[in-house]
């Protein structure tokens, strides 16, 4: 059995490497920084939030294959 767990903001804070402010501008629909890959927080209570952890996993995965097929050549500045 696959056991499941949910990881709370600070928990996605740390694996990511990025801040609680960046996290909210990535899953506000309308911003500037909005992703729409990046994995969707889901209620555990009326106030706690939550993320399943295989989404964050696959987010990263992503964002590693994505990353890779970015390859800057060299010379180019831009």
């Amino acid at each position: 059995m696959t056991s499941k767990r949910v990881l709370r903001l600070k928990d996605l804070i740390a694996l990511l490497g990025i801040s609680k402010s960046s996290i909210y501008l990535k899953i506000k629909e309308g911003s500037k920084y909005y992703d729409e890959n990046f994995p969707k927080p889901f209620n555990l209570s009326v106030r706690l939030i939550g993320w399943d952890e295989a989404e964050v996993d696959a987010y990263i995965t992503f964002l590693k294959t994505s990353n890779g097929n970015k390859k800057v050549k060299e010379g180019d500045a831009s």
